[in-house]
């Protein structure tokens, strides 16, 4: 599977770096723009009048949201990994420009939308100025022009060879990349650039390098990598490979006159030994925000019965849909025997390759799967319905799915260390419908029993999915509990033995949560 890499050049990218980006590693082909910039804040120009979370500005309004959160002030401190979306909303007849006044170029909007997100949180002030012009006035062109004009920069597309971990790879443009079996995929021991080809409208450009002269080991004058590298192992048979350049920052005396450097970010660059037998789950519904794993798979051929390999799903989502990442297709999917989960809960389509349940209480769904070429193994379905999470003393935000920060409800004991969570259910109910019986036990070995407080709901942008907050367990001077297992009930279940029923959500002993 190829993977599209752009660059834009050296001027442009003292703010702003345009990449093309895979969503989700092994997933089909999406390519999106993602803008990096360099700065600890930003500023926004134009005097305009500010009205909560809206900047007023003549023929248009704007609004501003870092990290999804909008903000009221035209002077926003910023983060290291901070993302920022500016939206601008032209009365009718005029049209929207973003000016950059630090280095006096236009940047180009889409939908009349510009983000980004900051790499480095450098001492140094972001500034960008919004402007409405009647439509049809110089100063807002569509499509993209030369670096430094109005428009923005023109993108490329980039191929690169290197070397990592003592073999050359030739003619790189991202994707699968077959690598030996001895292959090193435990850490970067040796990563440097040898060529660099630009391919654009107007004709290729070629860039060679010296051994080791555009090397991860390189440093600019701050001490910082020119190269930044994140090589991750996710199994002893697949490896990612993620760069962004700061060439930009390259010192005077490792310079070449004559050459121009150029700052890229390369993503989706797979490393796959011979032996990998990926299969991915995937779903179409899940809370916002909610952190899935990069890589929703599984390596088959590092599974055991007793072992299996764990992938996600969203418990409001009934079907699991699995495919092959490897030559060898996937022939069958089966429910494990002897599981505890009865083969009436999980119904399997093996034309399809999915695998639907049918019983919301089981928050584990055990199966097999062979591949054609005869390889079988094992893959747990964690389905993700109760998420539990400890807060301290005085916080107030529970970060999780539903909502990326939820303030309201957890002002409740905020005296207290706690462990809360939320509960994923049907949007038709709220946290009232609900009792989540929490078995908890603490370090010395006793366990206690008891019904969470709940103390609020939320709901996701679509508003088609509702999140429940309880509290587990608050205590002042209490230790904490070391592990909880979470089950969730009909409200007052316990209370009437007539109307019980069963759980919700949560078999066996329930969602467990171990406190790290």
């Amino acid at each position: 599977m190829g993977k599209m890499l752009k660059i834009i050049s050296r001027k442009v990218m003292s703010i702003t770096m345009i990449m093309a980006i895979l969503v989700s590693i092994f997933a089909p082909l999406s390519v999106f723009a993602v803008n990096f910039a360099d700065g600890n804040k930003l500023t926004l120009g134009g005097n305009p009048t500010i009205n909560g979370t809206t900047f007023e500005y003549e023929h248009g309004k704007v609004t501003v949201s870092k990290n999804d959160t909008l903000q009221n002030s035209a002077s926003i401190e910023l983060a290291e990994g901070d993302e920022i979306e500016i939206k601008l909303t032209p009365d009718e007849g005029y049209q929207a420009q973003l000016h950059n006044d630090v280095d006096d170029y236009n940047v180009r909007l889409e939908d009349n939308s510009y983000t980004f997100t900051i790499g480095h949180a450098d001492p140094k002030t972001i500034s960008l100025t919004p402007s409405f012009n009647p439509v049809g006035e110089p100063g807002n062109p569509e499509g993209p022009g030369e670096p430094g004009e109005p428009g923005g920069p023109e993108q490329k597309t980039l191929k690169f060879d290197f070397r990592l971990n003592g073999v050359d790879f030739t003619d790189c443009e991202g994707g699968n990349i077959t690598v030996p079996a001895d292959f090193n995929m435990d850490e970067i021991t040796e990563f440097y650039i040898k060529k660099i080809v630009v391919i654009g409208e107007k004709g290729t450009e070629n860039y060679d390098y010296n051994d080791n002269e555009y090397s991860y080991s390189l440093l600019d004058e701050q001490g910082r990598t020119i190269l930044e590298t994140n090589f991750e192992k996710i199994t002893d048979n697949l490896a990612n490979l993620r760069v962004l350049s700061h060439s930009k920052d390259i010192q005077d005396k490792d310079k070449v006159d004559g050459r121009t450097y150029y700052d890229f970010y390369i993503t989706g660059i797979h490393f796959v030994k011979p032996s990998f037998k990926g299969v991915e789950a995937f779903t179409t519904v899940m809370p916002d925000n909610y952190d899935f794993t990069g890589w929703n798979g599984v390596d088959l051929s590092e599974t055991t019965k007793d072992n299996p390999g764990k992938v996600t799903a969203y418990y409001g989502e009934d079907t699991i849909g699995f495919n092959s990442n490897v030559a060898s297709n996937i022939k069958k999917i089966s429910l494990v025997s002897n599981s505890g989960v009865p083969s009436n809960a999980v119904s399997i389509d093996n034309t399809n390759k999915t695998a639907k349940v049918l019983s919301n209480y089981y928050n584990e769904i055990p199966l097999e799967i062979e591949l054609e070429d005869g390889t079988k193994g094992y893959v747990t379905v964690d389905r993700i319905g109760i998420f539990v999470d400890r807060m301290n003393a005085g916080n107030t935000v529970f970060y999780h799915g539903a909502s990326a920060d939820v303030g309201e409800n957890m002002n409740v004991d905020t005296d207290k260390a706690r462990v809360v969570a939320v509960f994923y259910h049907e949007d038709t109910k709220t946290y009232n419908d609900y009792d989540l019986i929490v078995n908890m036990v603490f370090k010395d070995g006793s366990t206690k029993t008891a019904i969470a407080k709940g103390v609020g709901d939320v709901h996701n942008s679509d508003g088609d999915i509702v999140g429940s907050d309880y509290i587990l367990w608050a205590s002042a001077t209490e230790e904490e509990p070391v592990k909880v297992y979470v089950t969730a009930v009909s409200k007052n279940a316990l209370s009437n033995s007539n109307t019980f029923g069963g759980a919700t959500f949560g078999s066996g002993a329930g969602v467990e949560w171990v406190n790290d």
